[in-house]
């Protein structure tokens, strides 16, 4: 089953579709059911640079952007980003289409170049586009998930979502 909206302010969007137009305002909030039926919540965004976007790349809206206008290109987001969510359509999107990142719940992340475990926090990794490392809790890291399972580097596992903005 594809990843829809629900709830009382249900806007029949198909989260799955990604478009050259925009259908609704950049930065709608929608909650939904992912694909595995999870409870989640996604974000309406534009997808931004030529970087590959693939399902379960974690994105970022750069410096100095407000209009959710996001990227997974790591060297782009890194100083003063803010978070988004994550990619999880099943055909991904392209440099300059509009669509949806799961912003809350359970979803799917790619891990960089180091293995986590269960309960270690997560953060953007520092050089693989669109993973997450392991975060350090208490210190300047932007923590943004919570491996709910051991992930093996340079896969993909199930994490709960924790960004502030939503």
């Amino acid at each position: 089953m594809p990843a829809r909206t629900t709830g009382s302010h249900d806007l029949g969007a198909n989260l799955e579709l990604c478009t050259t137009d925009m259908k609704f305002p950049l930065g709608t909030i929608v909650e939904g059911k992912t694909a595995a039926g999870r409870p989640a919540k996604f974000r309406y965004v534009k997808f931004e640079d030529a970087i590959t976007y693939v399902a379960g790349h974690f994105c970022n809206m750069g410096a100095g952007e407000t209009d959710w206008e996001v990227t997974n290109d790591i060297s782009a987001a890194m100083a003063g980003y803010v978070p988004a969510g994550v990619v999880f359509q099943e055909v991904v999107p392209t440099e300059g289409q509009y669509g949806w990142v799961q912003c809350s719940g359970i979803a799917t992340v790619l891990i960089g170049s180091a293995a986590v475990v269960a309960g270690d926090a997560l953060k953007n990794d520092g050089t693989t586009d669109g993973a997450l490392d392991e975060a350090t809790r208490g210190g300047t890291d932007v923590v943004v998930a919570q491996a709910i399972a051991t992930i093996s580097d340079a896969a993909t596992g199930l994490a709960i979502l924790t960004i502030e903005s939503v």
